[in-house]
């Protein structure tokens, strides 16, 4: 395509000297030259990454580019390494599959028939799966596409599309609509953020309605004739979370482990789910309880990155938190449930202003439930391939398979934010409470330092670690900085905060545990319940009996020192979160 040569660039005083026209000239050229470069760039990539549909039915990527990205342990991992009995009767292992594929395709004269050979050949070999391998083999195309989309809810995110892709502005709901749920009616009210899996509104709960009617498309262009008006309104304070639609999967599943969590007085220990909805345009929504947010802020992180648990009157408000997190692990392990994606930003913190002269009250409670999957009955409510599913169904239950057992999650920017052996059970039988107290250990220094640092991959956090240390962190820090290990180099300086943040007897108990808590083995990290005993035993002025099994450590890639070096100038001021998920 031709293009027309641009100007040469003029300074300011020369182009101040332009007439009108002139002007007017360079600018209709320089828009037709950006345009061209667009053209330019969207056909470049089309040209990369649109081949001709193969065999697993992508649009945009090749067979190969598809397979590729399943055997990547970047992103997943086989599913035996769980070490679960009885995991690989309940659905197949992708990452087998997809190698059996690639080797096929990377050999001379591959062809799609061939491809499908191989890949069911690969299938059939995983003769645990009994019954259900015949299911699966017999809908075998809906497997295929099932390993499409499970390939491409990554790839996807290097086009153009996704990253140009503008949010949408928060959604205004007329105050009269109202929404049918399985346990209630409820109204949206005040839009009040906004997070990766969807919006959330401030809403009540409706005892009746003249003539109620789910939320659509037409309700929420304002059409007033179709809205009925509320007869009376309950005064219990909820929010309503519209989920969005790529999030609609993982909201269910947050949905239901939140509804078995809650069961037994777990609603003390994890924000309440109250109810779901889903509208007319299908679009799911949420119902849960509202927690209601103090100066410092709402979650966790807020508490942390203000100072709460730097100053000394709230040394019972620390001590009280942390109890609080572990009773709550201890709950959610007991219901055989494993969050797998634990942080500060997933802990809400419910600030009650007490009357006369009592204290304020701080509960912390566990919430986001999206990430967690439930081990209990050896994993048979893990979301799973059934023999009575088909199409849509099927490819449903083969992605969330995927999702639930072999997909690497968390994926934060610091690596060393999950715990190394990046499974369920470890081979050494650990018991699975183990990886969610690692990622627990975490919160604990986040809390003693003031240091938010799972997300140590923003520049605030690495130069407050720096300074809060008095070390140099290296080039390749977000791969070998590893908590624990820093922990054990620096053991004076880690007690000093925690009893400072905790109190004396109970800070250096805490401590102690937490370094138990971030071993790199499994084995070797303790069970919520042994950390709450020794802690009370703490506050009654006892020296707790800690336990330290010997372990085995975890393989790992060899790593850098850290290195010790001056203090490094103060970290940047002001609060606010980062994202810490990898791309």
């Amino acid at each position: 395509m031709p293009s027309p040569t641009l100007f040469e660039k003029l300074d300011a005083e020369k182009a101040r000297k332009l007439s009108d026209e002139e002007r007017h000239k360079r600018i209709i050229m320089m828009l037709e030259q950006l345009t061209l470069l667009e053209t330019t760039r969207s056909a470049t990539f089309h040209l990369a990454a649109s081949p001709k549909r193969g065999l697993l039915g992508s649009a945009k990527f090749s067979d190969e580019a598809i397979l590729e990205q399943i055997c990547s342990d970047v992103y997943q991992l086989p599913l035996s390494l769980h070490n679960v009995p009885g995991l690989l009767k309940l659905g197949p292992c992708y990452v087998n599959i997809a190698k059996a594929g690639l080797g096929y395709l990377r050999g001379p004269d591959a062809t799609a028939n061939g491809l499908a050979k191989t890949l069911t050949t690969a299938l059939t070999a995983q003769t645990e799966l009994g019954g259900l391998l015949q299911h699966l083999c017999a809908n075998e195309e809906t497997f295929f596409n099932a390993m499409r989309v499970i390939a491409e809810s990554y790839l996807d995110r290097g086009s153009p599309a996704a990253t140009e892709e503008k949010p949408a502005k928060p959604v205004r709901y007329h105050s009269d609509i109202v929404l049918k749920g399985e346990a209630g009616i409820y109204r949206p009210g005040k839009f009040i953020a906004e997070g990766s899996a969807g919006r959330v509104y401030a809403a009540c709960a409706v005892n009746k309605a003249s003539k109620w009617r789910a939320a659509s498309s037409k309700l929420k262009k304002g059409d007033s004739g179709l809205i009925q008006l509320v007869k009376s309104v309950k005064t219990d304070e909820l929010v309503l979370k519209a989920v969005k639609p790529t999030q609609k999967d993982s909201a269910v599943n947050e949905y239901r482990i939140a509804q078995k969590v809650a069961t037994d007085g777990g609603s003390k220990y994890c924000v309440a789910y109250l109810d779901k909805i889903e509208d007319d345009d299908g679009n799911l929504w949420l119902v849960l309880a509202r927690v209601h947010a103090s100066d410092y802020g709402i979650d966790l992180t807020d508490y942390i990155t203000g100072g709460f648990f730097q100053d000394p009157s709230h040394v019972a408000h620390a001590q009280a938190v942390v109890v609080q997190l572990l009773e709550g692990l201890a709950h959610i392990a007991a219901k055989g449930v494993c969050m797998r994606d634990v942080k500060p930003d997933n802990v809400l913190v419910a600030f009650q202003k007490a009357a006369g002269d009592e204290p304020d009250t701080y509960t912390a409670r566990w919430t986001d439930f999206g990430l967690g999957v439930d081990l209990s009955e050896k994993g048979v409510h893990l979301r799973r391939p059934t023999n009575d599913a088909v199409a849509e169904d099927l490819e449903s239950q083969l992605v969330g398979w995927w999702y639930d057992t072999q997909k690497l999650v968390p994926k934060p920017k610091w690596r060393a934010r999950s715990p190394p052996e990046q499974c369920y059970q470890a081979i050494d039988g650990s018991a699975m409470p183990a990886y969610d107290m690692y990622m627990t250990g975490i919160i604990f220094c986040c809390m003693a330092f003031g240091i938010d640092f799972p997300h140590l991959n923003s520049k605030r956090t690495k130069l407050k670690t720096e300074e809060a240390l008095e070390i140099t962190l290296p080039d390749d820090y977000l791969h070998s900085f590893e908590l624990g290990e820093v922990m054990r180099q620096h053991r004076l300086r880690f007690f000093e905060k925690f009893e400072a943040s905790f109190g004396g007897s109970f800070g250096a108990a805490l401590a102690t545990y937490t370094e138990r808590m971030l071993a790199r083995s499994p084995a070797a990290r303790p069970r919520p319940e042994e950390v709450l005993q020794g802690l009370k035993e703490a506050q009654a002025g006892r020296s707790p009996v800690i336990h330290t099994p010997p372990a085995p450590p975890v393989a790992s890639p060899t790593k850098q020192p850290v290195r010790d070096s001056q203090p490094v100038g103060k970290a940047e001021g002001g609060k606010g979160k980062e994202e810490d998920e990898e791309e």
